[in-house]
């Protein structure tokens, strides 16, 4: 009988007809890769063995760095819109790689940064105008079906 080498395991291994296993689960043979969360201390999970792709933070304090990298991200676009630069400005100062960097801002709107449209008042006016010649139409069409009933 063989016993797990998995760090702290020690589960005994059913015998194989192929080939002597070493570990019990892919989760013990991936602990041997864990190392210390350079933030807390905290184990791993050694998810990409011990090259450079492993990871130097547990689950929670990725999740803690990544948000505050959010917070500064939100921060630093809202403040570029507001000063007045173009879509293309921002994609560039900030590294974006996209084709397309007023679809990546409608994206960040759709997530709730504030950046609001920069219409030309040429066109609010064509909107405004848009709108009351809808809503003069609807209330013509509804005075139409009442009248009919």
């Amino acid at each position: 009988m063989a016993i797990c080498q998995g760090k702290d395991c020690n589960r005994v291994l059913e015998p194989s007809t192929r080939r002597e296993r070493k570990y019990c689960s892919e989760r013990c043979r991936k602990t041997q890769y864990s190392t210390p969360c350079e933030d807390c201390g905290a184990p791993t999970n050694g998810s990409n063995g011990r090259g450079p792709k492993a990871p130097t933070r547990c689950r929670s304090c990725d999740v803690r760095r990544n948000r505050a990298a959010g917070a500064e991200h939100k921060a630093t676009v809202e403040r570029l819109w507001a000063e007045g630069l173009s879509a293309k400005e921002i994609a560039k100062r900030l590294g974006w790689l996209g084709k397309n960097p007023g679809a990546q801002l409608s994206t960040l709107r759709s997530r709730g940064y504030d950046l609001p449209h920069r219409y030309s008042p040429e066109r609010c006016e064509r909107m405004a105008v848009g709108a009351a010649d809808r809503m003069a139409l609807a209330r013509a069409m509804y005075a139409e079906q009442k009248a009919a009933a």
